[in-house]
């Protein structure tokens, strides 16, 4: 969460780099369901050995199946989350849900191959590799394909639960930020494409306990 931060510092390739700058959307206002959770952070060093990502700036993300990617908890759909050992991982679900506000969210639900109870939006039936966003996976990258390469269309926000247990189980709900409905922002920042600024989610790991508990427990989903 870059209301906390003051400066930071990222691994890429095994190569650390220092931010010079941190830029936070004006539009935030702390409440993950309310959108606009970005920030920018601009790096005092180039990177030249990672092509950055394409920004996806549609607004077709409804029905695909996107790939959300992360570092945080890991666990099983029965159990939910239980462990963490900051590695990189990925799961897809198709983007199903918008928790009402549209212009600025997109989500997927975590549906059960065991019970069509656990299914709120959209197919009842998941996908081979189907998931759930969890702890410490906040400013993880969720893409979608055009068909030849896979596009940076929104930036992981949130879970919410209509359980009461954020924990990331069956029937829990990934909440993402729109890149597209950040892109007018973050064009006044980043004029140009540059491969020294990253688009972050809000998402510091030891925070990011913090901004879940506020969602589960200001928010019911039907």
């Amino acid at each position: 969460m870059l209301d906390a931060a003051t400066s930071g510092t990222f691994s890429l390739n095994g190569i650390s780099y220092t931010s010079s700058g941190l830029f936070r959307d004006p539009g935030w206002t702390g409440h993950a369901l309310a959108g606009n959770d970005f920030g920018l952070v601009q790096l005092a060093t180039p990177i030249t050995s990672v092509a950055p990502a394409t920004l996806y700036t549609g607004t077709s993300e409804a029905g695909q199946v996107a790939t959300y990617v992360g570092y945080g908890f890991t666990g099983t759909g029965l159990n939910g989350w239980k462990t963490l050992d900051n590695q990189k991982r990925a799961f897809q679900n198709v983007i199903d849900g918008d928790f009402n506000n549209p212009a600025l969210l997109f989500g997927s639900d975590f549906d059960n191959p065991h019970s069509t109870d656990d299914s709120s939006w959209g197919s009842t039936t998941p996908l081979p590799l189907e998931g759930c966003v969890a702890p410490g996976d906040s400013g993880g990258g969720v893409f979608i394909s055009d068909g030849t390469q896979y596009l940076l269309a929104g930036v992981i926000s949130f879970v919410a639960v209509t359980d009461g247990n954020a924990n990331a189980d069956y029937g829990d709900f990934s909440g993402v930020g729109r890149i597209s409905a950040g892109l007018p922002w973050i064009d006044t920042i980043v004029p140009e494409p540059s491969v020294s600024t990253l688009a972050l989610g809000g998402g510091l790991a030891a925070l990011c306990f913090q901004r879940w508990k506020k969602v589960r427990d200001g928010t019911e989903l039907l």
